[in-house]
């Protein structure tokens, strides 16, 4: 990690750029703006260190690497960048920069045949990258699956309106068990965007469907591979339009997952 380090110490924070919004709030955390090009969000970046114990500089490379494979290889747009700096308090923090996009998140925008079109695509997409993470056995993001995270609108040189994914964490995993848990949260999202636009998104399913059917490698130990059982259980109970009273579910940024 010494490059890392040195690298670090090459970063010129730009704290003192930018100023507090006055127009976004967010939830457990502030939105600043830069103060040259209010067209930009920044934010200190969310992220939880894994059993890779990669440091500041490694999360914001991976997570750059990531949102653009999601943009690239997905078309899920997702206009961020994520930026090492040091915080007002001197401390070694990732910066997000992101594009400002004026419109409205998918729970609250009009529902017409185009958005509902839209939307199936995206989650036609999402359940395509878990698939194809699952199968390559790659680092995955795991908190890009909630409609409000998405905004269907413009930014200031767009020219038509599309879907952005806005609320961009730095939640990365690599357990099989939080792929598992991370899908079912995935259909709970959906499910609800289903209920809402009166659709089925039969080619989701499909997907989900072949994710929850995939044997299990026989490199995970018999624990997870019980934990993760019960996981494929619920997710299927739930696609099914069966669910428990008590449905309680560990969400997949957290990765005890006493089930």
């Amino acid at each position: 990690m010494k490059n890392s380090e040195t690298n670090f110490e090459n970063q010129i924070p730009f704290k003192k750029d930018f100023v507090e919004s006055e127009d976004l709030v967010e939830y457990k955390g502030k939105l600043f703006e830069f103060e040259n090009d209010p067209e930009k969000i920044v934010r200190i970046a969310c992220y939880r260190k894994d059993e890779g114990g990669m440091n500041c500089i490694d999360t914001a490379v991976l997570g750059n690497k990531l949102y653009r494979e999601l943009e690239n290889s997905y078309s899920i747009s997702a206009p961020v960048e994520y930026l090492v700096g040091k915080s007002d308090k001197d401390k070694k923090v990732i910066y997000g920069v992101t594009d400002k996009v004026n419109g409205k998140n998918l729970e609250e925008v009009e529902v017409t045949t185009e958005i509902i079109e839209q939307v199936k695509d995206l989650y036609n997409k999402i359940a395509q990258y878990y698939l194809d993470k699952l199968i390559n056995n790659e680092p995955y993001l795991v908190d890009i699956n909630a409609a409000p995270q998405y905004v269907y609108g413009k930014r200031k040189d767009d020219t038509k309106e599309s879907i952005y994914l806005i609320d961009t964490d730095l939640y990365i995993h690599y357990k099989t068990i939080a792929l598992y848990n991370t899908v079912l949260w995935t259909v709970k999202h959906f499910l609800m965007v289903e209920n809402r636009f009166n659709e089925k998104f039969d080619k989701t399913r499909g997907i989900i469907e072949e994710i929850l059917d995939k044997p299990l490698s026989d490199g995970i130990e018999k624990k997870e591979k019980r934990k993760i059982s019960k996981i494929i259980k619920k997710t299927k109970e739930y696609l099914k339009g069966i669910f428990p009273k008590k449905d309680k579910n560990y969400h997949p940024i957290f990765s005890n997952f006493d089930l």
